[in-house]
């Protein structure tokens, strides 16, 4: 099975952690319902031309590490969350237990924006999550940064032509309005591609159950946070955590210049590309 063939690179005590962090999130799909932890090859993504070439397989990120982290960035309440390629939504499900107001997600196959939606509408009628979910079925390149977005999130969905161009967006997003943003890089192959940029500051690496993450930013330090030496020092400055949000009932498909309205379980949702 691919998930342990990393066994023999990474050791007997990261591998049981990777192993049972995986487990945890097989449960999760039980308990719900949902399809998020089935991996699904490049062929079967339906993706056409030369795009499928900048593309990569549907590989989950573990949710245990990932939950640990954004415990510990302790992010302000009702920001913008986005997962540059989202495959099938289960990030977003994580960001929608910590704050934000919506967790957007870009994904290039109809197929995982399809699963996405799916699992996004199931989680929010079971666990009444109180972040808005949107999925936006469009390449990473030709999707229109809002500037109201505020931490972004990325496992390698791509290649280093589309990183680029990525960073670009989000680099004009920020010059029509100057904010603070926030980059968390799961497994950052690519981490130079960031660091050429210019543009942002690698505050930490994190890592948890065997899996590595690093986080960037436009600014040091980043929500008040202080930086030492290659680690989050947390701080008074951090906005209290809000365990208390409206939820929101719909969830809604993106997709480039058309609408298109479709029923979710949990109400009306809209359907546009963009």
């Amino acid at each position: 099975m691919r998930r342990f063939s990393i066994l023999n690179k990474d050791g007997l005590s990261n591998t049981t952690k990777r192993v049972m962090s995986s487990f945890f999130d097989y449960l999760v799909d039980l308990k719900y319902g949902t399809d998020t932890f089935s991996w699904v090859d490049l062929d079967d993504l339906k993706i056409d031309g030369n795009k499928k070439k900048r593309a990569k397989m549907y590989q989950p990120t573990c949710t245990l590490p990932l939950r640990r982290l954004l415990k510990k960035l302790n992010i302000s309440p009702g920001k913008v969350f986005v997962d540059l390629g989202c495959g099938k939504g289960l990030v977003l499900l994580v960001a929608s237990e910590f704050g934000f107001k919506e967790a957007r997600g870009i994904e290039l196959s109809p197929v995982l924006c399809d699963i996405a939606i799916k699992n996004c509408s199931i989680y929010k009628e079971k666990t009444r999550a109180g972040a808005d979910f949107v999925v936006f079925m469009s390449d990473v390149i030709d999707y229109g940064l809002s500037d109201d977005e505020d931490v972004f999130y990325l496992f390698n969905p791509f290649d280093e032509y589309v990183l680029e161009r990525a960073l670009n967006n989000i680099t004009a997003s920020l010059q029509r309005r100057n904010r603070e943003v926030l980059i968390i890089y799961r497994n950052a192959v690519d981490e130079s591609i960031i660091e050429k940029n210019g543009n942002f500051t690698k505050l930490m690496d994190f890592s948890s159950w065997g899996w590595d993450f690093t986080i960037f930013s436009n600014r040091e330090p980043w929500l008040g946070i202080p930086v030492h030496r290659g680690h989050l020092r947390f701080s008074a400055m951090f906005s209290p955590k809000q365990t208390d949000v409206v939820p929101a009932p719909e969830i809604r498909r993106a997709q480039k210049s058309q609408v298109v309205p479709f029923r979710s379980k949990t109400g009306e949702g809209i359907a546009k590309k963009r």
